[in-house]
């Protein structure tokens, strides 16, 4: 069985919080930056 995905269309994330910004700017770009700096994670796109 042969499943198509042609009509999903990718969706492009939008940040909701601070962390989600730096990271779409690419100011944080590894987990370790965020647990050294006491952040929490409240966006499943980061990880």
């Amino acid at each position: 069985m042969s499943f198509s995905r042609s009509n999903e269309q990718a969706t492009v994330w939008k940040p909701r919080t601070a962390l989600g910004q730096m990271v779409a700017e690419n100011k944080i770009s590894s987990m370790e930056q965020i647990y050294e700096n006491g952040m929490r994670i409240q966006e499943s796109e980061i990880v």
